[in-house]
């Protein structure tokens, strides 16, 4: 599914597509922005795009266990 979010740190509409599972919970996430985290030398960068992948099992959070997956792009 696509979507957009305001992003009030950069005052930028955010793109983004998300994937559900069977149950309805977010799998993957792919976002088209560094959401103001493109500095590729910080611990916090962000590529544009990059993905969030989240997994479900005993031991994990309701919301799952996040992996954010940088994939290239600036």
């Amino acid at each position: 599914m696509e979507h957009f979010k305001f992003n009030p740190k950069t005052g930028e509409l955010e793109y983004f597509t998300v994937r559900y599972d069977q149950y309805g919970r977010q799998i993957e996430r792919v976002d088209y922005t560094s959401h103001g985290y493109g500095n590729p030398s910080a611990p916090d960068y962000h590529s544009n795009p990059h993905t969030h992948n989240y997994e479900y099992g005993p031991g994990y959070s309701p919301k799952g266990k996040e992996t954010r997956v940088n994939i290239g792009g600036n």
